[in-house]
């Protein structure tokens, strides 16, 4: 299933709107919210500009990695008992990692937006 009205809702956009910037019509974005019909290649790759995001996400194919991340820290905090276990350097390089992931994602998104992937 595709993120599409999810997508819409979060960024606050109309059908009509969306519809208006991909030449479109408001039926067609329905069916493709509602998957009653498949998002072309090219047009999902135009769709999946305007919102932000990457074709892979639009489609459901991958998940987001900020909000992967923010699961695992919540299931680390699930496993707080766990925690009391691993030695003072372990959970450094956790944390370490933790903002790896985070630095690299940010990086990633500031070169699309500059290359004029995604509006800012």
């Amino acid at each position: 299933m595709n993120r599409l009205k999810e997508l819409k809702q979060a960024k606050k956009l109309s059908q009509k709107e969306i519809a208006k910037e991909m030449s479109i019509s408001e039926k067609t974005l329905s069916r493709w919210e509602n998957g009653e019909s498949q998002i072309k290649p090219e047009k999902a790759q135009q769709l999946a500009k305007y919102l932000g995001v990457n074709v892979g996400y639009l489609l459901g194919y991958e998940s987001n990695p900020l909000e992967r991340l923010k699961s695992l820290v919540d299931e680390l905090k699930e496993h707080k008992d766990l925690l009391g276990v691993l030695d003072w350097y372990t959970a450094f390089d956790l944390a370490n990692d933790i903002l790896a992931i985070a630095s690299v994602e940010k990086a990633r998104w500031l070169g699309r937006l500059n290359a004029g992937e995604i509006d800012s």
